[in-house]
């Protein structure tokens, strides 16, 4: 069982993995944003706290590590090549942070977002970019729309 706080942290996580996942050229496309900003009209989400909160989360010290990602997604029910592509963390590595779990336990987990209305338009985009594109095929979408029901 997922607490609160897993709960928000994994939101962060899968939100980004999905802007850490595209290429930098990408990004700096400002038809990419365009793009980000008419998807967060057509769902209703706001797109200032979504540019926000990426900006949070990309700046290193908020930026999740392996083993969290690692252990959310593992806690969640994703098997090892999925994590692998979603992550890009090899078998061999994840094989390690399930024996560090067994050995010490679950690693800290700590929220990032702190704001109430920014996490909720992180879990509104998350499911509205599965919606639309299956970003994360590896995860059912009503499941996403479940476990983030507020």
């Amino acid at each position: 069982m997922f607490t609160q706080i897993e709960k928000d942290r994994l939101a962060e996580v899968l939100f980004y993995l999905y802007f850490n996942n595209k290429d930098a050229k990408l990004l700096e496309n400002i038809d990419f944003w365009n793009c980000i900003s008419n998807v967060c009209k057509v769902y209703d989400v706001d797109s200032m706290l979504v540019s926000r909160a990426a900006r949070v989360l990309f700046a290193e010290e908020n930026s999740p590590s392996e083993i969290e990602m690692w252990y959310l997604l593992n806690k969640l029910g994703v098997s090892v090549r999925p994590i692998r592509k979603i992550t890009g963390i090899y078998w061999q590595k994840q094989k390690n942070f399930a024996e560090i779990v067994e050995k010490y336990g679950s690693p800290t987990v700590k929220r990032t977002i702190t704001d109430v209305a920014m996490r909720k338009s992180i879990r509104e985009f998350i499911i509205a970019m599965q919606s639309m594109f299956g970003i994360f095929s590896a995860i059912e979408g009503k499941f996403l729309d479940t476990f983030f029901s507020l």
